[in-house]
């Protein structure tokens, strides 16, 4: 009897230890919780992007998932703030989710590229659709989204330029575009339209392999949000590591002017200039990087295909990393300030003036 009720003694002890374990996993849980909604770049700036950023599906996401081509879309007609590497900007979309400040069913120039056009870090006013427009008093629309590469960007232009009659297609070309089309595709994708697919067939179509291949991050993360800011910061914290090894891994295929990657986007440049040709727009392309061998590589594309090309030469920065000059950057960013799109808006403006 004695040794029943020493047994039972113990139970309650453990199961009193226990609970005050619990209890004091969820306050500490609560505490960080709070500390990181209170101030979210405690955890520094990798976490602090991924607890206020806004490019995920669902919710107050600013995403949208189009299944039939396994792209993704930014939510039409929708107005918000948006926050990455210590910049915050107000967002406005317009019915067709682009980034332009209001309905436009005509344009003289359409832009396409990706975030540097697209002006992340600034709002609208503040960057080269807005200056271009007040400069030269053509209608402009910006086709540009951040993450976009050729894969995307061929298929919004044949989706979208036809019915907007441009006078001008001006497309800039980024180094990083490369690398991210190993993030959209497949190399069996790639090669399937290299290979396979006729140059006036823009339709598009992803696997749904990405949705669950390690190789790669950033789609699982715009795929699902947690709404508890502890969870996010602890898978952002356990996933750093491999996000850093997938961006070194991709990088480097931007320098390799032999890969299926490269083959893909110079058969992209000749099927959006393909396209510009039949609907009697001029397809111009604007070369951004500060890399020998991928500026000889994509001269050479538009010296074989005829297609006009823009020097940014005062914008660029060559002896360093970043890639352009520090008068012409964000901060702590990378992607250009006021000043930067103003001198690349003055760019375009210059060249487009002497075809007048």
């Amino acid at each position: 009897m004695h040794l029943v009720k020493m047994k039972k003694t113990e139970l309650i002890k453990i199961s009193k230890n226990i609970g005050l374990l619990l209890i004091t996993v969820i306050l500490m849980l609560v505490f960080f919780e709070i500390t990181l909604r209170s101030f979210p770049g405690i955890a520094g700036n990798e976490i602090h992007n991924s607890l206020l950023s806004k490019f995920y599906i669902g919710g107050e996401g600013i995403l949208l998932f189009d299944e039939k081509t396994g792209i993704f879309l930014l939510k039409p007609n929708i107005q918000t703030t948006v926050y990455k590497n210590n910049y915050y900007w107000k967002l406005k979309t317009d019915s067709k989710g682009f980034r332009n400040e209001k309905e436009i069913n005509q344009a003289d120039i359409i832009l396409v590229g990706d975030s540097i056009i697209y002006g992340t870090g600034l709002n609208y006013e503040k960057t080269t659709p807005f200056f271009l427009q007040k400069q030269t008093g053509l209608t402009v629309f910006n086709l540009s989204r951040e993450g976009d590469s050729s894969f995307e960007q061929k298929f919004l232009l044949n989706k979208y330029a036809s019915e907007l009659k441009p006078k001008y297609i001006l497309y800039f070309f980024f180094e990083n575009d490369i690398y991210n089309l190993s993030e959209s595709l497949t190399e069996n994708e790639m090669n399937y339209f290299v290979e396979k697919q006729k140059i006036d067939d823009f339709s598009v179509k992803r696997g749904k392999n990405f949705e669950s291949n390690p190789d790669n991050p950033y789609y699982s993360q715009v795929l699902e949000k947690n709404h508890l800011f502890i969870f996010t910061a602890i898978k952002t914290f356990i996933n750093s590591a491999k996000n850093r090894e997938h961006y070194k891994k991709n990088l480097n295929k931007s320098f390799d002017i032999n890969s299926v990657e490269w083959k893909y986007q110079e058969k992209t440049i000749k099927q959006m200039k393909t396209f510009s040709d039949s609907i009697n727009t001029e397809f111009i392309l604007i070369s951004i990087t500060n890399k020998k061998i991928i500026y000889e590589k994509i001269k050479q594309i538009t010296e074989e295909n005829e297609i006009p090309l823009i020097e940014v030469e005062e914008l660029i920065e060559y002896n360093k990393n970043s890639m352009f000059k520090d008068e012409f950057v964000l901060k702590g960013d990378g992607h250009l300030n006021e000043e930067g799109h103003k001198k690349l808006t003055e760019i375009l403006t210059n060249y487009l003036n002497k075809k007048t």
